[in-house]
């Protein structure tokens, strides 16, 4: 069994021991029947169909079900219902984050570092009668950096890893946590035109060693061509950017390929562009809270160097044409970029790569959940967890109907948009 094998197998385990809170609200939530809708099931689009949804799970996929006592039903004829989406890129900075993740259909956010006491408390919220306010997550929790290293520049009181003697200590300091999976920091800002201290390649290889024997992924950023390689070579498990300082060659293209390595596509961060377009977009603007005006409109004018945007999206073509496996993630909240609505944004970024609707939609869905081990959601599915976004026109037209929202479900639970405004 490999390490990434061996990491899947316990995180499945492990995710079923407990029933949750959410979970056991689920339990009791009205059924609801969804008839007529043609649906995306996480691999391919399907024909429509009613859609039965009990005790927060699909219960049963068919044609003219019968409504069960008390149930809600909606007609869809004519609508598209997809599975609710996955981040796979973000930063979780507090309950605001997860609220405005849910508000867009981004129905499970993948954290990739951020204090653990944040995590500790969301956890709890979940936990809490509130959780179909706020999106479901996981978390990397603290990340493996070095004094000076990225992320130790923006104020995080990040533990830090320099020394191979360090290293086993650092990691089961994150498992005890409750870290999820393991992201490691490569970054010499190389690729942004500045000096940053980073880890050793001893360090990153025995990182990634240690991550696998705790049975964790291990999640490295890099984003230059030759941190992305040396990543590659010792066994990360995904990479969670596409580099943009240069393009990518026929060596790397193979190694990644035989290496059966997963990136994260990141696309709406290199473009930093993107905030007047999803300011404006009259789909998205009424959900929009001020602290993701703020972040969209933050990254205008820091544009990265020349060509960067369009090494990054050649890169992903190239990947994705390979069969690699491409995550859709955002790396929100960072400059130019907002929870839940720029997922919306990298979408249509990689559709413009070259991406058809289909696989863009599972980079998504599907392929993050097979990756990560989220084995109960993502798909539309007789079993599968009712995380559900109801679209009113079909996103094989165009994929910028992934914005025109009528309803979203999380385990079943209809999602009040609105409400999770309140925060602001």
């Amino acid at each position: 069994m490999t390490p990434r094998s061996l990491a899947l197998l316990l995180i499945s385990i492990l995710s079923s021991l407990t029933l949750t809170a959410q979970e056991a609200a689920a339990q009791i939530a009205a059924p609801t029947l969804i008839q007529s809708a043609a649906y995306f099931d996480g691999e391919r689009f399907q024909p429509p169909a009613d859609i039965l949804i009990e005790h927060g799970v699909i219960m049963r996929i068919g044609a003219e079900l019968e409504a069960p006592d008390g149930a809600v039903v909606i007609d869809a004829e004519g609508a598209v219902l997809i599975p609710g989406l996955i981040d796979a890129h973000a930063h979780i900075i507090n309950r605001a984050s997860l609220e405005d993740g849910l508000r867009y259909g981004v129905t499970t956010v993948l954290d990739m570092s951020t204090n653990p006491g944040i995590v500790a408390q969301l956890r709890a919220a979940l936990e809490s009668d509130q959780s179909s306010r706020i999106s479901d997550f996981r978390s990397a929790g603290n990340p493996a950096t070095v004094p000076g290293g990225m992320g130790t520049r923006q104020g995080m009181m990040y533990r830090t890893v320099l020394s191979e003697h360090e290293v086993k200590p650092f990691i089961e300091e994150c498992v005890e946590e409750g870290s999820d999976y393991i992201k490691i920091v490569c970054e010499d800002g190389a690729a942004y035109g500045v000096t940053l201290s980073t880890l050793s390649e001893p360090v990153l290889a025995l990182l990634i060693e240690e991550a696998h024997a705790q049975g964790k992924l291990a999640i490295v950023h890099a984003t230059t061509k030759q941190w992305t390689e040396r990543a590659i070579r010792a066994g990360a498990d995904v990479i969670s950017h596409v580099f943009h300082d240069q393009r990518i060659d026929q060596d790397l293209i193979d190694l990644a390929r035989d290496s059966d390595v997963v990136f994260i596509s990141a696309l709406t961060l290199a473009e930093r562009r993107a905030g007047p377009v999803l300011t404006r977009d009259t789909r998205l603007a009424p959900f929009l809270a001020e602290r993701q005006r703020a972040t969209l409109n933050r990254g205008v004018r820091a544009p990265l160097p020349d060509g960067a945007v369009a090494n990054a999206n050649h890169n992903i073509r190239a990947l994705h044409d390979a069969g690699v496996t491409i995550l859709a993630g955002t790396d929100a909240p960072n400059p130019g970029t907002a929870h839940g609505v720029s997922l919306h944004r990298e979408l249509q970024l990689l559709v413009n790569a070259g991406f058809d609707t289909e696989a863009a939609l599972r980079a998504a869905t599907s392929s993050t959940a097979d990756v990560f081990g989220l084995n109960d959601r993502a798909r539309i599915a007789e079993g599968a967890r009712a995380d559900l976004i109801l679209l009113e026109a079909d996103p094989r037209d165009s994929i910028l109907n992934t914005r025109d929202i009528r309803e979203i479900w999380k385990q079943g639970a209809p999602v009040d948009r609105a409400a999770t405004l309140e925060s602001e």
